[in-house]
C-alpha cells in the first residue's frame, strides 16, 4: 500500500484532512474471500449495502432464500434483511454501505430522481430477485474506482461523489423495472402517496392546494411529505419549479411570457421575481448568461 500511495499527489496533505477515512463504514470497501469463507450481513453495520461481485462464484443466503452469484453480478442488501455470502471459489467483492434515503441520493436532476420508481412486485413474494448483471459501462466505472482505492484515495467526499455517479449509470443503463426490483425493500414504502404528489404538484399553486389536490388535511399532508420526501413541501415544490424554469429558459425559442403561462406563474413579472429570488438574475439575464457560457465552452 505504501508504494501505491506514493502515486497520489500531496498525499500527506490529504491524509491529515478530517474527511480522510482510515477506517470507515460508509463508502466503497473491498473484500477478498477464499473458497468456503462466509461474509455475514453485519459487514454494513446496520447500513443498506450495494454489493458488486467482480470475480468468482458465491451463494447468497438472503432472507431464508438461496441465490447463486456469478462474476459480474450486483445485489442489494437492506439493513433489515439478514444474509450470508458464502464463497464457492476465491471471490472479489466491492461493497458500498449507505445510510441516506435512496430517493434523495441523486437530487441534482429531475430525470435522475428515484422518487418515481416503483417496485414491480411485492418484496415478500417469490418473484423478488435482488440481483442484477453488471453491464459494460458499470464494470468500467467500478474498475477505475477500485484502482483509485488501491492507490489510497480514502476521501469521504470522493466516495460520496462516486456513489452518486453509480446511480447516474444505473438510471441510464438499467430500466426502471430493474431498478425498482433491486431496491424494492426500501422503495416500497408509501409509494401511493409519492405517486399522488408527483402527479399533482404541477396543478397546485401552493402547499395548501397540493394537500387538497391529494385529498389530505394540511397537517397530515405535511407529516406524510416529510416521511416520504425528507423535505418540506414548500422547498420541494420550489426545487421542482426551479428545475422546470431552468429547462424552459434554456430553450431560447420559447418566449418568456409563454414560459410564465405554461408553468403556472400569474404573469411574466411573477416569473421574474421567482428568478431573482432563486437564480439571482432575471429570465433575460439568465438566458444571456447561458448563451455566453455555451460560447466559451465551444472556444
Amino acid at each position: 500500500m505504501t508504494k501505491s500511495r506514493n502515486l497520489l499527489m500531496s498525499y500527506e496533505e490529504h491524509a491529515v484532512c478530517s474527511s480522510w477515512m482510515s477506517d470507515y463504514n460508509v463508502g466503497f470497501k473491498k473484500y477478498i474471500l477464499q473458497q468456503g469463507d462466509t461474509l455475514s450481513t453485519d459487514f454494513g453495520k446496520g447500513y443498506n449495502s450495494i454489493c458488486f461481485l467482480l470475480k468468482g462464484d458465491a451463494t447468497l443466503m438472503y432472507n431464508e432464500r438461496e441465490f447463486t452469484l456469478e462474476t459480474d453480478t450486483m445485489f442489494f442488501i437492506p439493513s433489515s434483511i439478514p444474509c450470508d455470502i458464502i464463497a464457492n471459489s476465491k471471490i472479489f467483492l466491492l461493497v458500498n454501505s449507505f445510510n441516506k434515503p435512496v430517493n434523495n441520493i441523486v437530487d441534482t436532476c429531475e430525470r435522475m430522481s428515484l422518487e418515481s420508481i416503483e417496485p414491480p412486485f411485492n418484496k415478500d413474494t417469490d418473484l423478488y430477485n435482488p440481483l442484477l448483471p453488471i453491464r459494460t459501462t458499470l464494470k468500467t466505472f467500478l474498475l477505475l474506482l477500485i484502482q483509485m482505492i488501491d492507490d489510497g484515495v480514502y476521501c469521504k467526499h470522493f466516495h460520496n461523489e462516486e456513489f452518486n455517479k453509480f446511480f447516474f449509470i444505473l438510471r441510464f443503463y438499467y430500466t426502471k423495472e430493474e431498478i425498482g426490483n433491486l431496491f424494492a425493500p426500501i422503495l416500497g414504502q408509501n409509494m401511493d402517496f409519492k405517486h399522488l404528489v408527483l402527479k399533482s404538484y404541477t396543478r397546485a399553486g401552493s402547499v395548501k392546494e397540493l394537500a387538497e389536490e391529494c385529498g389530505y388535511s394540511l397537517a397530515t399532508f405535511n407529516r406524510l411529505f416529510a416521511e416520504n420526501f425528507h423535505d418540506t413541501p414548500y422547498k420541494w415544490i420550489q426545487k421542482k419549479r426551479l428545475q422546470q424554469v431552468i429547462a424552459r429558459l434554456s430553450d431560447k425559442d420559447i418566449n418568456i411570457a409563454q414560459i410564465a403561462e405554461e408553468l403556472g406563474f400569474s404573469s411574466p413579472g411573477h416569473l421574474t421575481v421567482f428568478c431573482k429570488e432563486f437564480l439571482h438574475v432575471t429570465p433575460s439575464q439568465f438566458r444571456k448568461q447561458t448563451v455566453k457560457e455555451k460560447y466559451h465552452e465551444q472556444e
